[in-house]
């Protein structure tokens, strides 16, 4: 609108004319001088108005609406100021940064080649755009509050902006608010004032009183409405909030729920409103303490609801501004200025300074609203970013002051921020240059450090009883992070100034004072005469110092930058050394004297501590000083005169010390805490600044230190020193064992500082090396994953390893089956292992050297195991080779060769010799060093022929022999005290070696010649002392096989002679097979080549085998002929495996009423699945063991002060585990004999009723008027057949003779009969999902249609599971598998002798009147009728599962042809025709579903879908399939396939336009039947126990296995033979008065048919291959039961049916009735309760935050299991913590497929639960 020339002329019709009045003038006058005024008058009348809960919601919308539209109006000065705004928007230039501000949960991409610092992250968009993508690059889990860096080159190495940001790097530098209208400028300069000091003024008042009086309305203020606002902490638990919510204000759970939900989302929650009285009661109640030892009470304060009014319109403006700031640059830089310059009523402090400072007096929501306007506001410029640093830097004291002492978490901290600045080299250089920033941060850590120093200065947290101030410093060490991230980000680009060098030394200093607090913390004294009472507290100390590793680090690498820097520190660290008086003693080794600190370490009233950081601060630094200047230079005389060498030597030399004493096992009253500090101190994580800087200190004082007096230091401090002076005064204090462990622990610390160089700065090595070092050793240790060997490397300060840059160049990576990679060290770098590699610890060490010695072994080596050739020293070291050829060095050497050769010695052990060989052969490497470096003398070699030792020494020990250390060498190789074969082989190595360094040398001439004689004659006696042990060894080991071999062949004999009638008949059947002569053999083949019949009167034998069943538990064999019964465990489980819609799945956990329990829809949205173990019991032998486990599990239960919450079994619903295998089971199947295996000697009966007849006999049954409506009362065939017709009497009788006849009796003992009504009880229990306690089971005439269902559905299941591995259909399934069929059959043969039989009859009327009289109804009159077959669901032919169908009809039909309890006769004739009946049914069934190719094709792209059965080739058919061989009588009538395609189709009113052809619809008859037969082939099997045809073994086309699986059950293997007249009429009928088809011909329409044939398998949902895809779809997703666009916290997805849940969450929780164990209603949580709908109690989900897949099984019981996404190593990366790539690895989800395919979940979950004690701790009801 131009307000220039007619905007008085419009006016707006609003109800607030005062404030548009007021804008109209001042946008004439552009005088705003007054416009807070205006707009607080405004707001104090209409806020309240705006948000009174009590008015309705869409006028206080408009109201709302109305308040923003007025402060756009004024700001856009038009009318429409969303398209004022919009052209802002198009008139930006293109951001240079993106800046996109994260969400909780989204994913983000940090690049590891071209980052500064982990924290440079990209969002997914930018990432796709970028250079990146083809790097190597971690993926992370936003926590909100980050923005994205793309753009920012100070953010990046390389590639600073993705392909969109990067074209804004080319535009003008024009100023933004240029491109403002006129007068928007000064518009919004004095707009956003007002809302910012309005918005602060508001949200940081604590009570009404503090509102300023221009926002205070008079006659509002009168009202008496208040409310009682709960506010949040981080201290109490949701459940105590829920319960005191409900104690004090009376709402129900739900509202509690949600009061706590929104308190901890929004920081705040209004509880009650009414009157100030009442309000204030109810805050009193809330606020009460919930016990004694409460440290913080829970918050609430009364408010007036004005008040609260504005603060909810103050957030409201701010969100506004947010939005309108993101339109325009140029308003984001007015936003900059005006929130950065001083304000009106305090000078020097802005309002940004304002709302920092009050940032705890906000709540949560408001926190992280202004953190959101700042990043939106002032972090997309550069300038307004600095300026916002040096802010926050200057409050910085004061910022964490408040913070510590805060009870929210840091996420939601005005100190959040600063990982968005202080990560920015330029800022962070201007900050610690310009503003002291290192001084500031440290100093703000020293601050809260000060109560907790002793009296020495140091920390000491041993009595922290007031845990609020431990609180309290441990909240105040978050400094640390920000003190990473100056340092970090400076030392990418260090240009040092003296300003920069004057304030970083300032910092370094403080930090000094620092670590002057941390030395010598936890001071440990050895315990000697009792155990400790308390362990002491450690943890803090190691926690700081995990802290400070990178900070050290940090330091140190920024000193080496400046030489001018890294001396003044490291004068200052000598100035920090602690000063303390050492009493010495002088002490004589070899002739040496030096004088030596008087500090027993092991001595009861001698402390050590293991915190020594001023000491390797000094070692860290020493490396990168001038060659020239060390400890001793004379610029550091001034602060050395009280610190000489023993004094930095003396310190980690105690610790090493303490070491050796604690491996020795002398520490060992001091409790665990000790041990711990030890393990820390060699912990891959702290070693580099803890454990590696004590041993280059070490080594740097032995580098400037006298030699003899370092080593006399070394050996006084280990107190040896009588050991090496031949003195036994020191021999009383310690045990043989222990003093031979601490000269161990000694000789290894000397190898480790003459050895190890693999240090910069030490040794002439480069990073690479260090790096493969460190694999060499990890991998030498095993075979390890690509995560396990980067857990176990040294990371630098980014957290890299540089793993993945030389792995490798020394190992080899392979993948196992599942995918999963592993590395193995080469072969040929196996020469580079150490023995005595000093990051090993003892169990590491001997793993080490027993596999490089099997692979020495393997490969035909000997066992010597070296330490290879070392790198040279570094300049600055050099000096330490000195201590090789030492006089006291010699003498340790000397010594201790000695005592190995020695007849008598205390002190002698084979672990010392070989530290010995490994220190000669430091030292034959270092003469080799030097000979290449040109000094010819070689000392060590020399030295060690000529030094023979004290000549008092070595008499005692030697006699007169004055033997050299070469001598000493020789004589060890034939002692008798060196018994270790490795050990002689590494003797025999240095011998080895000592002879090709001396052979270097020229000066020594023949002496060294000489001595190399001696030498090899020596080898040669040696050897052949070995060889003739050998020889002995391999003589009795032949001696000791040979009398094996003769025991074994003695067994053998003996076990033939008591089966000789075996072995005979073995014998004459091979003598036969000899003599078979080719025409036998091909008589035999014929006869192998036929195919077994089950079924019909060409039925095959059964399989002739004995069944012998041994009790696990009492180790007694039985068989099925014994009077005892035998079971098996078994779990009964529901399940919607099968199901194939998910719609119509259930929504409660009860059974749906509108479904048949008899007719069951081919749907099968729910069914009841049983397995079993396979592991067989005396079911008295059972009872005395369940018994037993339900005594035991109850005492559990009330020994316990809580029911635990996840037991792995539920003894309450009949769980247990088997004793064998410990799977779970809650019922057990009985072993029921074969109802196909009768008497051989018995001819078959003989029946001549054809199909014809026997389906006019079940027809003139199932008429209603004849004598059906008598089989209630149990009436007889025989009385039947009087009143039928007389065409059919003679075929009734003769099929009931038949049948009568063919029945094999069984009777049911007592306790099998007692076992079944047992397994009966559990299904129906399952399958109604009913407690297991009817005592009138037997009476519900559901019963025995839930046990034929359960079968059916268990069968289908199987045959899924091969279909889906795509396995043969026989001889795949596990033992366990079929076993569980075999029996469920058999018990469905027998259980009927314990149903009441008039059920048994009542429901086949049901299942025969529904298919063979179509036409009238069953009558619902009957209870048994009216409970199995609801009335409200029409049972239509194409909503029918055929198989449930042929099972109910074929053990149901018998029950007509018997007048008593009656048993299934198995495989007759009757089955037959059933089948053939049924299939028929089916082939119909598919008929009426199937679309011709060309309609087929039309909807192929819209059903992408793969047929889980291979499709039907046009193969020329076999010869044999053209014929039908079914034994039944086929009509010659039968007509072709086309025609009954036609005829069904007319009858449903769906006639095909399109041409079908023959040969397409018989393949695909063969084609979606086959699943159908599949479960026929698995039924008749198991029943008539006939073995299956060979073909069915083996993987096969589909028109083969369909032409031998008829051929197996004897029914057409022509589908149109299966179509006779009779059959065609019944089908015809059943579609003409079907009402569901007849419902659909009424609308016009084609029925819809259920499920699509054929069946497809079930599977889970299609994931992404990209898991960044998962987090980013996971991130959008906001909980549905919070207002607005709250992001779910823990977003789970259903792999089952896709959906996606706010799980582990209260504002999701369902309350269920009858869910615990009193049966009140109970809350569940959002997984849990969809577990009920979609799974029926069983359910798979994926937390996509934590890469985790959850099994739960109900809802107590649950486990954990990795997803199945990979990184290029085959690893899963649970919480992402590693941040690879990971991609979907298919064999991992194919095996969680078939988990859940083959209901594995239950097992699954009570295995992991059983196993594993934590899993306890999780409530699996809230997930």
């Amino acid at each position: 609108m131009d307000m220039g020339n007619n905007s008085m002329s419009i006016r707006p019709s609003v109800p607030n004319d005062g404030i548009i009045s007021y804008v109209y003038g001042a946008l004439l006058s552009k005088d705003f001088s007054n416009l807070e005024q205006v707009l607080h008058h405004n707001w104090a009348v209409l806020v309240p108005q705006a948000f009174n809960k009590e008015i309705v919601a869409e006028e206080r919308q408009a109201l709302q609406s109305q308040l923003i539209y007025n402060i756009e109006l004024f700001l856009s000065q038009s009318l429409t100021p969303k398209e004022v705004f919009a052209k802002l928007k198009a008139g930006n230039a293109p951001d240079l940064f993106c800046g996109r501000a994260f969400r909780n949960g989204e994913p983000t991409y940090s690049c590891r080649d071209c980052a500064y610092d982990p924290t440079c992250v990209l969002c997914m968009q930018c990432f796709e755009k970028s250079a990146h993508k083809s790097h190597k690059y971690r993926i992370n889990t936003s926590s909100g509050g980050g923005y994205c860096d793309c753009g920012d080159v100070d953010a990046w190495k390389a590639f600073p902006a993705c392909s969109e940001h990067g074209k804004a790097a080319a535009t003008d530098n024009q100023n933004p608010e240029s491109r403002l209208p006129e007068g928007m400028v000064q518009r919004a300069e004095v707009l956003f004032q007002c809302i910012l000091r309005y918005s602060y003024q508001v949200l940081s008042s604590a009570l009404d009183a503090d509102l300023p009086d221009s926002l205070v309305e008079k006659n509002v203020l009168a009202t008496d409405s208040y409310c009682t606002m709960l506010l949040n902490d981080e201290i109490h638990t949701y459940e105590q909030v829920i319960s005191r919510l409900i104690k004090a204000v009376g709402v129900t759970n739900k509202e509690a729920v949600d009061f706590a939900t929104t308190v901890d989302r929004e920081g705040r929650a209004p509880v009650f409103t009414g009157p100030k009285a009442t309000c204030q009661k109810l805050s009193q109640e809330i606020q009460k303490k919930f016990n004694l030892n409460d440290s913080k009470i829970l918050e609430a304060a009364v408010m007036h609801h004005s008040f609260v009014s504005h603060q909810d319109f103050a957030q409201l403006l701010l969100k506004w501004l947010e939005e309108i700031i993101d339109y325009s640059d140029g308003l984001r830089k007015i936003f900059c200025r005006v929130a950065m310059v001083p304000d009106e009523d305090v000078s020097d402090i802005s309002l940004l300074e304002k709302i920092l400072l009050a940032d705890t007096s906000f709540w949560k929501a408001v926190r992280l609203q202004f953190h959101q306007l700042f990043m939106t506001g002032v972090f997309k410029d550069v300038e307004s970013k600095t300026q916002f640093a040096i802010l926050l830097t200057k409050h910085y004291i004061d910022l964490y002051r408040d913070f510590v002492r805060d009870d929210h978490y840091r996420t939601v901290s005005a100190t959040a921020v600063t990982v968005q600045v202080y990560t920015v080299t330029p800022i962070a250089k201007v900050l610690i240059e310009k503003h002291r920033l290192i001084e500031v941060i440290l100093k703000t850590l020293l601050k809260e450090s000060e109560r907790w120093k002793n009296d020495k200065g140091i920390l000491d947290f041993q009595s922290r009883r007031d845990s609020e101030a431990y609180a309290i410093f441990k909240r105040a060490q978050f400094v640390i992070h920000d003190l990473k991230y100056a340092l970090g980000c400076t030392l990418n680009n260090p240009q040092w100034t003296p300003d920069l060098q004057s304030s970083f030394l300032n910092g370094f200093t403080t930090f000094l004072e620092l670590l002057t607090q941390i030395q010598g913390m936890d001071a440990a004294k050895r315990f000697t005469t009792h155990h400790i009472e308390y362990e002491m507290e450690w943890e803090t100390a190691f926690t700081l110092q995990l802290k400070l590793t990178d900070i050290i680090t940090l330091f140190i690498q920024h000193c080496r930058t400046s030489p001018e820097v890294l001396v003044s520190a490291y004068t200052a660290i000598l100035r920090y050394m602690p000063k303390y008086t050492i009493y010495t003693n002088e002490i004589t080794i070899a002739g040496h004297s030096a004088n030596c600190c008087v500090f027993d370490v092991g001595g009861p009233e001698k402390c050590v501590s293991i915190h020594l950081p001023l000491h390797r601060l000094l070692a860290g630094l020493n490396h990168h000083l001038p060659p020239d200047v060390n400890y001793t230079s004379p610029q550091f005389a001034p602060m050395n005169c009280q610190l000489q060498l023993f004094n930095l030597l003396e310190e980690p030399l105690r610790i090493q010390v303490m070491l050796a004493q604690i491996y020795s096992e002398m520490w060992k009253r001091n409790g665990y805490s000790i041990q711990s500090q030890m393990y820390y101190y060699m912990y891959v994580k702290c070693r580099p600044e803890m454990y590696d800087r004590d041993i280059q200190l070490i080594q740097s004082v032995a580098a400037v230190m006298e030699p003899d007096s370092f080593l006399i230091h070394v050996i006084h401090k280990y107190t040896l020193t009588s050991i090496f002076q031949n003195s036994d005064s020191q021999f009383t204090t310690l045990s043989v064992k222990q003093t031979t462990e601490i000269v161990r622990e000694m000789l290894q610390l000397l190898i480790i500082i003459l050895g190890e160089r693999y240090v910069e700065g030490v040794g002439k090595v480069t990073p690479q090396q260090i790096v493969q070092r460190e694999i060499i050793h990890l991998l030498a240790i095993s075979r390890s994953s690509h995560s396990d060997l980067d857990k176990n490397m040294p990371e630098d300060v980014n957290s890299e390893t540089q793993l993945e840059n030389y792995v490798r160049e020394v190992a080899d990576f392979t993948r196992d089956s599942t995918g999963k990679g592993m590395y193995t060290l080469m072969d040929e770098c196996r020469a580079l292992f150490n023995p005595c590699f000093y990051h090993y610890s003892k169990a590491d060490q001997s793993k080490a050297e027993d596999s490089q010695k099997m692979f020495r072994k393997n490969s035909g080596l000997d066992g010597a195991l070296p330490i290879p050739f070392t790198p040279q020293w570094t300049e600055r070291y050099s000096s330490v080779s000195r201590l090789f050829t030492c006089d006291v060095m010699l003498h340790v050497i000397h010594t201790l060769l000695s005592n190995m050769v020695a007849k008598r010695s205390r002190i002698r052990s084979e672990s010392h010799l070989e530290k010995v060989l490994h220190l000669i052969t430091l030292a034959l490497h270092e003469d080799k060093h030097e000979f290449a470096a040109g000094n010819k003398s070689l000392p060590f070699t020399n030295a060690a022929q000529r030094y023979k030792g004290s000549s008092l020494y070595s008499s005692e020990r030697l006699g007169s022999r004055e033997l050299s250390i070469l001598d000493l060498l020789n004589e060890c190789q034939n002692s008798e005290h060196v018994t270790h074969a490795p050990l002689k082989d590494l003797l025999g190595y240095v011998l080895k070696y000592f002879s090709e360094v001396a052979s270097m040398g020229h000066e020594c001439g023949g002496s060294i010649v000489t001595k190399k004689r001696s030498t090899e004659n020596l080898d040669s006696a040696a050897q052949a002392a070995i060889d003739k042990q050998k020889a002995l060894r391999a003589k009795k080991a032949a001696k000791s096989r040979s009398k094996i071999i003769e025991k074994m062949m003695k067994a053998q004999q003996k076990f033939m002679d008591g089966a000789a009638d075996l072995f005979q008949t073995c014998n004459v059947e091979s003598e036969g097979a000899k003599e078979t002569t080719p025409m036998d053999c091909s008589d035999s083949l014929a006869e192998e080549s036929k195919t077994p019949v089950a079924l019909g009167p060409n039925k095959s034998a059964a399989r002739p085998h004995l069944e012998n069943y041994v009790c696990i538990l009492c180790q007694d064999a039985s068989t099925i002929d014994d009077d005892t019964t035998v079971v098996y465990s078994a779990f009964v489980q529901r399940s919607t495996v099968l199901s194939r819609n998910s719609s119509h799945r259930n929504t409660q956990e009860d059974t749906p009423t509108d479904v048949s329990v008899l007719l069951v829809p081919s749907e099968l949205s729910h069914g009841v699945f049983t397995t079993t173990c396979g592991h067989a019991m005396h079911a008295s032998c059972f009872k005395i063991y369940h018994d037993s486990v339900v005594a035991r599990e109850r005492r559990r239960a009330q020994r316990a002060l809580f029911q635990y919450l996840n037991p792995a079994f539920d003894f309450d619903k009949g769980e247990f585990f088997c004793p064998l295998c410990e799977s779970i089971a809650n019922c057990v199947l009985p072993v029921l004999p074969c109802a196909g295996r009768k008497d051989s000697s018995q001819s078959p009966p003989v029946c001549a009723v054809n199909l014809s007849n026997w389906l006019k006999i079940l027809t003139q049954l199932a008429q209603p008027d004849s004598a059906m409506s008598s089989l209630e009362d149990n009436c007889p065939i025989p009385d039947l057949a009087k009143v039928a017709a007389d065409t059919v009497y003679t075929n009734l009788m003769e099929l009931y003779d038949f049948l009568s006849s063919s029945a094999n009796q069984t009777e049911l003992s007592e306790e099998m009969a007692a076992t079944v009504v047992k397994f009966l009880s559990t299904i129906f229990a399952v399958g109604k999902n009913k407690k297991n306690d009817n005592p009138d089971l037997l009476e519900d005439p559901e019963i025995a249609p839930l046990i034929w269902n359960t079968t059916a559905y268990t069968i289908q299941v199987m045959e899924q599971v091969i279909r889906s591995d795509n396995k043969p259909l026989f001889g795949h399934l596990s033992l366990r598998q079929e076993m569980c069929m075999s029996l469920l059959v058999r018990f469905l043969s027998v259980c009927h002798k314990v149903i009441p039989q008039n059920y048994v009859k009542s429901h086949c009327q049901v299942l025969l009147h529904g298919l063979l009289s179509p036409g009238q109804p069953v009558s619902q009159t009957s209870t048994v009728n009216a409970a199995v077959l609801p009335a409200q669901r029409s049972n239509s032919i194409i909503d029918i599962d055929a198989f449930h169908y042929l099972v109910s009809l074929c053990f149901s039909l018998p029950s007509l042809f018997s007048s008593s309890m009656y048993t299934v006769s198995a495989g007759s004739m009757n089955e037959q025709y059933i089948l053939h009946l049924v299939l028929s049914v089916h082939m119909a069934q598919i008929m009426l579903g199937y679309q011709t190719p060309a309609a087929s094709s039309s909807h192929a792209t819209s059903a992408p879908d793969q047929s889980p059965v291979t499709p039907v080739t046009q193969e020329p058919p076999s010869s044999s399939f053209n014929t039908a061989v079914s034994s039944m009588d086929v009509a010659e009538d039968s007509v072709s396939l086309v025609e009954v395609f036609s005829k069904l189709h007319s009858v449903i009113g769906a006639p095909c336009e399109d041409a079908v052809t023959e040969s397409a619809l018989e393949n695909h008859l063969i084609t979606a039947s086959l699943p159908f037969l599949r479960c026929a082939a698995f039924l008749f099997s198991n029943l008539t126990d006939v073995a299956a045809p060979p073909a069915l073994h083996a993987l096969c086309s589909p028109r083969k296995e369909y032409e031998v699986i008829t051929k197996y059950l004897d029914v057409p293997n022509q589908p149109a033979a299966l179509f006779t007249s009779e059959i065609l009429t019944i089908l015809v009928n059943k579609c003409t008065n079907d009402k569901s088809i007849a419902s659909s011909i009424s609308k016009n329409i084609r029925p819809v048919m259920p499920v699509e044939y054929p069946l497809k398998i079930n599977s889970l949902i299609k994931l992404p291959d990209d898991y960044s895809e998962l987090i980013n779809t996971a991130s959008r997703f906001t909980c549905p039961n919070s207002t607005g666009s709250d992001e779910s916290r823990t977003p789970t997805l259903c792999l089952v049916c896709g959906e996606m849940l706010c799980s582990q969450s209260y504002c999701c929780q369902v309350e269920v009735n009858g869910s615990n164990s009193r049966g009140r209603q109970e809350a569940i949580g959002a997984a849990s309760s969809h577990t009920k709908v979609c799974g029926a109690g069983t359910g798979i989900y994926l937390r996509v935050r934590q890469c985790q897949v959850v099994l739960l099984a109900g809802k107590s019981k649950g486990c954990f299991i990795p997803a199945p996404y990979v990184d290029d190593y085959g690893e899963t990366d649970i919480t992402l913590r590693r941040g690879n790539p990971l991609k979907l690895c298919h064999t991992a989800y194919r095996d969680l497929h078939r988990l859940w395919l083959s209901h594995g979940v239950q097992e699954k979950v009570a295995r992991s639960t059983a196993s594993s004690s934590g899993q306890f701790l999780a409530d699996w009801r809230h997930l």
